[in-house]
């Protein structure tokens, strides 16, 4: 299947996910090949912190110790420099929704987060990754937050680009994919925690299957590519915007099986 067919938009619940993968595992030739559109990366400013510190120990279930869940709002904290829009202090209501969240860890792939309590772990009757999973919110359709987990021939992010080229190239593939109206690049961003680099490509997506937000949250470890893509309708992303960032937030690589 060509990776702009119709068919293959069909089978990709998480397009964002696919692009990325094309772009960092298919290398820069499929790259540049998609690129039909232009984007002033220069205008996007780049945050960038180092992270000290571990990852907290936290359940297969539901995050239990309160130093646990003291260290999660203390990482979304942390991470407010990568959204805008996340306030720095966090307010007794986010941090009970912080208090309800649920823990998940994939010790196999070697990656963790936490997500709402309402929303339900979701998956897909067939596999296009080495390993993914979907999360979707039970109260707003088309809310959701999936993770792939796929080989890749380079051991770094900083390998393929900054934050910068890789959100223009992003742009310049979802431009060229079927249905796509248009696409705006929001912003983009760095962390590096543990030693492991993650970058955050934020964008807007106008297309005849729907008009959506998105936040993808990109690192490589081993040579694999971690890829969590939040999503949510436009209209929809005002309400459940601090969800999304918020899972975004607690999304860790840890040591694979």
């Amino acid at each position: 299947l060509h990776p702009h067919s119709s068919t293959m938009a069909r089978a990709i619940t998480l397009p964002s996910c696919f692009l990325l993968l094309c772009l960092l595992a298919g290398g820069d030739a499929f790259a540049v090949s998609g690129v039909t559109g232009s984007v002033n990366a220069r205008a996007l400013p780049v945050q960038r912190c180092h992270l000290r510190g571990t990852s907290p120990q936290i359940s297969t279930t539901v995050m239990a110790e309160s130093c646990n869940r003291r260290q999660a709002i203390g990482d979304a904290a942390k991470y407010a420099f990568l959204f805008p829009t996340l306030p720095l202090s966090v307010s007794a209501e986010e941090s009970a929704a912080v208090e309800a969240d649920k823990a998940y860890q994939n010790s196999k792939s070697g990656f963790q987060l936490a997500y709402p309590a309402e929303w339900k772990e979701a998956k897909k009757p067939v596999q296009t990754h080495q390993d993914e999973i979907l999360f979707k919110s039970s109260s707003t359709k088309g809310t959701e937050v999936g993770i792939t987990v796929d080989p890749v021939k380079i051991d770094s992010l900083s390998q393929f680009g900054t934050p910068k080229e890789v959100g223009k190239k992003v742009m310049g593939v979802e431009r060229a994919k079927d249905g796509v109206l248009s696409a705006k690049l929001l912003a983009v961003g760095q962390a590096d925690y543990e030693g492991v680099p993650y970058y955050t490509i934020e964008y807007e997506s106008e297309s005849t299957r729907g008009n959506k937000h998105f936040i993808a949250c990109v690192a490589i470890n081993k040579k694999k590519l971690y890829v969590l893509t939040a999503q949510a309708k436009i209209d929809s992303f005002p309400k459940e915007e601090q969800n999304l960032r918020r899972v975004v937030a607690s999304f860790r690589l840890t040591s694979p099986a």
